[in-house]
């Protein structure tokens, strides 16, 4: 009975860990940009509004977060050492949580000068970084009190958490004179109605990207009902090369670090719930090694 449930995890793991095609890479991995897209773009939008930055300085903080976050899920696709990288599926986004936060420092610090306030933001996130690699494995030690029910709620409270984020979205841009218009609520329905009717009729390949065809059709859909704007791509480069220290060098302030502290530690909670369900997604038994590696690899 033992040698057939090691045979049995090892079939789990080597199914985890399969190389799919490319085309199947390919599609999903597009698909998962599109699903965490908004809120990566919203993030780095949101912060540069809130200190008066321009739309060319937005556009390159919007550049760099999508970047960083294809680094981070690159990172926690690896097994570095055994040490780093939860070798999870894990697409690393960007956490509304700091959001508040960040804002807060920013218009503290920014004066005169919002490129200053930007310095400090980025200072303060850097050395919250080391801080989560650094009491990772203290996190690691309250597995134990992480059974599926508190995990399993934890996670529900984050997807409830965004239905607020998700309405405003489908309300519109509130500068917008389409904002909270009938037009908005009916496309959300059909693109929703979309993505449910191909998960549930699609069982295979298909069912697997209803997001990202839901979003396609959804696009596709607003088109004639005067929903869609693409006069910016006409501005818009194929490529964007983010230049290290584009804004200067990070500015240190105590008080903008130790609140980033407090930050990280609700933000590596919510990590440590999410890989733990995705391990169980995965049939990957969680033990304290990998999630103090995956939560490294966050860091």
């Amino acid at each position: 009975m033992g040698v057939k449930t090691m045979e049995l995890e090892k079939d789990i793991v080597e199914e985890v860990h399969q190389k799919l095609e490319i085309k199947n890479m390919f599609l999903l991995g597009i698909q998962h940009v599109a699903a965490m897209c908004a809120g990566a773009i919203a993030v780095p939008m949101i912060l540069g509004e809130s200190l008066g930055l321009g739309q060319e300085e937005i556009n390159t903080l919007v550049s760099a977060t999508l970047m960083m976050a294809g680094l981070g899920t690159f990172i926690q696709t690896l097994d570095i050492h055994g040490k780093i990288g939860a070798k999870l599926p894990i697409v690393e986004g960007v956490s509304f949580a700091g959001v508040s936060a960040l804002v807060a420092v920013g218009l503290s610090y920014k004066g005169s000068d919002p490129i200053f306030g930007l310095q400090v933001m980025f200072g303060a996130t850097i050395v919250s970084g080391i801080f989560a690699f650094l009491v990772a494995p203290m996190f690691g030690k309250l597995l134990k009190y992480f059974p599926p029910l508190v995990s399993g709620v934890v996670v529900t409270s984050m997807g409830l958490s965004l239905i607020p984020v998700a309405l405003r979205w489908v309300a519109g841009s509130p500068k917008s004179s389409s904002y909270l218009s009938i037009k908005n609520i009916i496309l959300a329905l059909v693109t929703i109605g979309i993505i449910l009717a191909i998960q549930k009729l699609s069982k295979g390949f298909l069912g697997n990207i209803a997001i990202l065809l839901g979003i396609f059709l959804g696009t596709l859909v607003a088109i004639p009902m005067g929903l869609t704007d693409f006069s910016t791509l006409n501005e818009a480069t194929a490529f964007t090369i983010n230049t290290p220290l584009q804004f200067g060098f990070p500015k240190f302030e105590l008080t903008a670090i130790l609140s980033l502290f407090l930050v990280q530690l609700v933000i590596m909670t919510d990590a440590t719930g999410n890989q733990i369900n995705l391990s169980d997604i995965c049939s990957v038994e969680p033990n304290q090694e990998k999630i103090v590696a995956g939560l490294r690899g966050h860091g």
